[in-house]
């Protein structure tokens, strides 16, 4: 990760069990990803339904960010 230039994920031990903790990047990349963290910022309660409907079939489709 440093090779790329960031810094490596919080890692935790708990019984059974190791813990990485990653965050979101300040930016997103893309459209779709900056439109949904908009949304949720203003409207934090939205369901997925409020926030999307599916275009096409499940095989193939894609998500479509509602206004």
């Amino acid at each position: 990760m440093r090779e790329t230039g960031h810094e490596p994920p919080p890692v935790s031990v708990r019984e059974g069990a190791v813990v990485f903790i990653f965050g979101l990047p300040v930016e997103t990349p893309g459209k779709t990803p900056g439109m949904i963290l908009g949304l949720l910022r203003a409207e934090p309660g939205l369901s997925v339904p409020e926030l999307a409907a599916r275009v096409g079939p499940d095989k193939g489709g894609h998500w479509q960010v509602i206004e």
